[in-house]
């Protein structure tokens, strides 16, 4: 085992490997071949990995030495912890342990320099504007999403490279909780150098920290883009299934109103209908008696415009309503219902709420808007196909995690084996992802 010279990281380190190469042929500086060349030698086996990673930190001077270059070399330090992690499985006992490598050499780094990986919040999410949708980035700002966003140097300057977005759901087959992966994006410019997959580690590290989380998902429509994704979370061990979207996409224009849709309609009361006072106290009931939904609860007290009055609804008593459905104008101009709560034995009553939604959407907003209704059991689905049968719908993928069964966890010497054989003689230290 060759030991590493510092002299060696320290010429890596004053170069910039976004810059061209200085003309001035006495002025030695490394080429992308020297980075892969010195990137092997120190990933000769994982305690060399490690020996390669503290040096660059030792030797580090900002005062000297090109910022842009350490985050590449720590950057092909991740990705390597990452490659281990996804072999063994992100969720056994070894890629736990590497996952959580991957993220002190990240804190380490970020303590010298600037954050690489941070959350995205309503004080920062300008910075990542170009890789959301408005309806993403307005989800971000109002807890309904969580976001994590990459951050990437060229030179001086800094930009936002990536953004993914996710949020816990209950899991329909246990007790515990699922973390659900619905946006994940990388600007052009910054794909196939590891960006996605520090998103991806990263989420999953965050996770571990949670007992509740029993495993992962993402979904995504089944497109060119979607086959990318396909790539990087096959890498991450989640399988996958197709389906179709999973909410009931209606454009007004197509919706069918009148006759049966009508009368069922006439029987609720909407928000715009009562005073404000009454609707506070309607709101403050509805919270109380759905106690599960604070986020929705505590973004309505912030915002007090957040629901639209003219489409949101209830039916009967004002003071202790049967049903109530309330519902959001997006910033795409999407109608979204954000939730429909139904008094126990008082089921039949969602007709009518759902009558009067899209009635009410079709005649404020005419023909341009989409209305969105989350389908939540096989009955609202076959109502919303009689109703409705101009939907806007397609195929999606359906990627997931689970953890090991028990039993299947790696050996000591299974992975004693595994590391011999995967650094004695490595390959391009680039992994291909979107």
């Amino acid at each position: 085992m060759t030991e590493l010279d510092k002299k060696e990281v320290q010429a890596f380190l004053n170069w910039d490997t976004e810059e061209d190469v200085p003309s001035d042929p006495e002025e030695q500086q490394p080429n992308t071949e020297d980075f892969i060349a010195l990137h092997k030698r120190y990933l000769a086996d994982m305690k060399d990995m490690e020996q390669g990673f503290r040096l660059a930190m030792e030797v580090y001077d900002p005062d000297r030495h090109k910022r842009g270059a350490l985050e590449k070399f720590v950057t092909v330090y991740m990705m390597s912890l990452h490659h281990v992690a996804r072999q063994f499985h992100p969720l056994s006992t070894y890629g736990k342990e590497y996952l959580k490598k991957a993220v002190e050499a990240r804190e380490q780094y970020e303590k010298r320099t600037s954050p690489i990986l941070t959350r995205i919040t309503r004080e920062n999410a300008e910075l990542f504007a170009h890789l959301l949708t408005r309806d993403k980035r307005e989800e971000i700002e109002t807890g309904r999403r969580n976001g994590l966003g990459a951050i990437r140097s060229r030179g001086n300057e800094t930009f936002a490279a990536g953004a993914l977005t996710y949020y816990l759901d209950e899991d329909p087959l246990g007790e515990g909780v699922i973390l659900r992966i619905d946006w994940l994006y990388v600007d052009e410019a910054w794909r196939l150098r590891g960006v996605a997959q520090s998103l991806l580690a990263e989420v999953i590290t965050l996770a571990m920290e949670e007992p509740s989380i029993t495993g992962f998902s993402a979904e995504y429509p089944a497109d060119d883009y979607g086959i990318l994704l396909n790539n990087l979370l096959a890498n991450w061990n989640f399988t996958f299934d197709t389906g179709v979207i999973p909410e009931f996409i209606c454009r007004l224009g197509e919706a069918k109103t009148g006759g049966e849709v009508e009368k069922l309609a006439e029987k609720t009361t909407l928000f715009s209908e009562i005073g404000r006072e009454d609707r506070e106290r309607l709101l403050k009931h509805h919270f109380r008696v759905n106690a599960a939904n604070s986020r929705l609860e505590r973004q309505i007290g912030e915002k007090k415009d957040y629901l639209d009055p003219d489409v949101s609804c209830f039916i009967g008593d004002i003071k202790a309503p049967d049903g109530v459905l309330l519902a959001h104008e997006c910033p795409s101009g999407m109608i979204r219902v954000e939730e429909i709560s139904l008094k126990k034995g008082f089921e039949e009553v969602e007709k009518n709420l759902i009558a009067s939604a899209v009635t009410e959407a079709k005649f404020k907003f005419r023909k341009a808007r989409e209305l969105l209704i989350p389908v939540a059991d096989e009955e609202r689905a076959d109502l919303l196909d009689e109703w409705f049968p101009h939907q806007r719908t397609g195929l999606v993928v359906e990627a997931v995690m689970v953890p090991l069964q028990e039993g299947l966890d790696f050996t000591e010497e299974e992975v004693e084996t595994f590391l011999s054989q995967t650094f004695s003689e490595p390959e391009d230290p680039s992994p291909s992802e979107q």
